[in-house]
């Protein structure tokens, strides 16, 4: 036996796939409508719900005279926070009110959404109504941003329009699957998955692409119980690691953004290569 051989004990890595989840994104679009003498309908947009469901939503009210945020209402009923509007009541008569909203879900409170359009103070009017004119048109369609402008009618006229604002629309849940996906071994225990470019429109992505979710799973076994590779930004591969040698396994793709996760495209099977002999030869 030679004796300048040297022991090298190697450590055996596992790779465990993990992912983050955290409070709400703000809600978008507050808007208050239906005012009666004492209340008015909220309604709003869901935001990002960053991996956990929206169980609640806080609404809080600007008093125009008061000038201060307090809370108006917590959204605790299943119905409203579903349908995305309730009822707020309390509110004194003849006075301006803006509102914002704060999402909550099991890790907490998300950050607030930007206030709901203020009002016209009704000694503003110089007329016994008034409506609200708005006009808006798409900017750029790759990134979602549009321009608009607001402007205040009553039964004389128009009162003066301001200068056209560019702002970003909200983001929807994106409906695009991966097309063509192709799965080929990169070594005995890793998958390399390909598919084909996504165009980043908001027509397909729904809003600015985050990345794409790869998931994996034995075949044989239910997809639930896989495990799921995250990359990031617009790109055409990921690879998965820490496989088993010669095992056959079911993979797919999917896009996602900061709203949430498109469908996943076709399920492709694929097994991984043969490892080379772990054991010495006995002789």
């Amino acid at each position: 036996m030679r004796n300048d051989l040297q022991l090298i004990v190697l450590p055996i890595i596992s790779v465990i796939p993990f992912f983050l989840t955290g409070p709400p994104g703000e809600p978008a679009g507050i808007k208050a409508s239906n005012p009666g003498k004492h209340s008015a309908i909220v309604s709003w947009s869901e935001g990002a719900t960053n991996g956990e469901k929206i169980t609640s939503y806080i609404i809080e009210k600007y008093n125009v005279e008061s000038q201060e945020w307090v809370l108006a209402k917590e959204v605790t009923d299943p119905t409203d926070v579903a349908t995305s509007n309730t009822t707020v009541t309390g509110l004194f008569a003849d006075t301006g009110y803006k509102f914002r909203m704060k999402a909550v879900n099991k890790h907490g409170v998300g950050v607030a959404s930007l206030e709901s359009l203020g009002s016209l103070p009704r000694e503003q009017w110089n007329a016994r109504s008034i409506e609200y004119m708005i006009e808006y048109k798409e900017y750029n369609e790759d990134v979602s941003l549009v321009c608009g402008v607001v402007w205040i009618r009553n039964e004389i006229g128009d009162g003066p329009i301001p200068e056209p604002v560019v702002g970003m629309s909200a983001v929807r849940v994106p409906t695009q699957t991966p097309q063509q996906i192709l799965v080929q071994p990169l070594n005995a225990t890793a998958l390399t998955v390909y598919w084909d470019p996504i165009p980043n429109s908001k027509t397909v992505t729904g809003g600015e692409l985050s990345g794409f979710h790869i998931q994996y799973w034995k075949d044989g076994t239910k997809q639930e119980y896989g495990h799921r590779n995250t990359v990031l930004g617009n790109v055409t591969e990921g690879t998965i690691i820490g496989l088993e040698p010669a095992t056959d396994y079911l993979v797919t793709a999917q896009l996602f953004n900061s709203a949430g996760d498109a469908p996943p495209g076709r399920i492709i099977p694929q097994t991984t290569w043969y490892n080379a002999p772990l054991n010495m030869p006995e002789y």
